[in-house]
């Protein structure tokens, strides 16, 4: 089942979505990405940059000898406007049990902090995930 979510107009590397009562909870889920569309981040600079998606419906993994609910990697253009990614073969996660309709996505650089947005970037172009879930 594929579910596009989309970031509000307050922080589009940042947000809450709530997902509809489309998935049965009392069955086991795995998500995958299958695209990111997002606006070009004032603080990319030239070149490429890697932006990292984490999701509090994923369980905990270890990154950086830290505790994550990372999700996946993309990358990220320095081009004005939006950029567009596309997983031709996406990872695969387990949902964590203990997800809610009303999940959090992070995205973040290097650096391990939040992409800042021109105000222009954030009225015009929202974040949009698209997700897929299959059932295991």
């Amino acid at each position: 089942m594929d579910v596009i979510v989309c970031s509000n107009d307050q922080n589009p590397s940042n947000f809450i979505v709530k997902l509809e009562e489309t998935l049965d909870f009392s069955k086991m889920y795995q998500v995958g990405i299958k695209s990111i569309s997002i606006a070009t981040p004032s603080n990319v600079g030239n070149g490429k940059q890697l932006g990292f998606i984490y999701s509090t419906m994923v369980p905990h993994t270890n990154v950086n000898l830290n505790q994550r609910r990372y999700m996946t990697l993309f990358p990220l253009d320095s081009n004005n406007g939006y950029n567009h990614h596309e997983f031709i073969n996406p990872t695969y996660r387990t949902i964590c049990k203990d997800t809610t309709i009303e999940m959090e996505f992070d995205i973040l650089n290097l650096k391990n902090e939040h992409f800042q947005f021109s105000t222009n970037s954030i009225k015009n172009f929202p974040t949009v995930i698209a997700l897929h879930f299959r059932e295991i």
